[in-house]
């Protein structure tokens, strides 16, 4: 038992290692790429939009995600249920947040409704990634990223090298590589399977967002010893 147990978490490292690396190489070779055809001003805009939506993630849809993946790790969690009331949260917050975009219209934001998009793919991602992991599709979940980084690096040659799309042409690699990550995700693992209106339940909901919502400064911790210098120097 303890050797099976033992083969399997080294299997998993391993898988996790693979697909780890292998993105980070996709990206390592991208982006000097990238920033030769953009130019430092235009990427710089690029980390700045990225940088912000990274840090909105957590609060618009007040880290469910991350409850999403400690409920269903439980051995008698309801899979169905955890992952209706995550999703269905999601939707919400998504719908409510984009209630905001004639205000960002109005007060003439820059790539306001790239913003919005790539923070709607991004919470609907986040969260379809953390529910397969948590689920045991470690495979699939290594895979994904592979997928994901493969997009981006097609769709950003296309646009930014030979369609010369600048900041729209990243922001489309981007937008179109979550959103393949969320077909690919949400194919392979039948993830259908797993909503249900009827295991919408208030209650349930609560208790995860009970956990959920502590994490959030938590997630505003990691951004402002990470990222946080960067993202005033970009900003200014």
């Amino acid at each position: 038992m303890v050797n099976a147990k033992a083969k399997k978490l080294i299997n998993n490292i391993g898988i996790f290692a693979i697909g780890n690396l292998g993105s980070k190489l996709i990206s390592f070779i991208l982006i000097p790429i990238f920033t030769r055809y953009m130019g430092t001003a235009q990427f710089g805009q690029v980390d700045l939009i990225t940088t912000t939506i990274n840090m909105l993630l957590p609060v618009v849809a007040l880290s469910v995600a991350d409850a999403v993946f400690r409920f269903v790790m439980d051995k008698n969690s309801d899979q169905v249920a955890v992952f209706t009331n995550g999703l269905s949260f999601t939707v919400l917050m998504i719908i409510i947040a984009n209630l905001v975009y004639p205000v960002l219209v109005i007060l003439n934001v820059n790539y306001a409704k790239y913003i919005l998009i790539y923070l709607c793919v991004g919470l609907i991602q986040s969260l379809m990634q953390n529910f397969v992991r948590g689920i045991g599709y470690v495979k699939l979940f290594a895979l994904n990223g592979l997928i994901s980084s493969f997009v981006l690096a097609g769709v950003g040659l296309v646009r930014i090298v030979l369609q010369h799309g600048g900041v729209d042409g990243y922001l489309d690699a981007l937008i179109l590589s979550n959103g393949a990550s969320i077909v690919f995700l949400g194919v392979f693992s039948k993830i259908w399977k797993f909503y249900a209106l009827s295991a919408l339940n208030r209650t349930f909901l609560i208790t995860m967002l009970r956990y959920s919502i502590p994490l959030i400064p938590n997630a505003f911790l990691w951004f402002f010893t990470n990222d946080a210098s960067r993202f005033l120097s970009l900003a200014s």
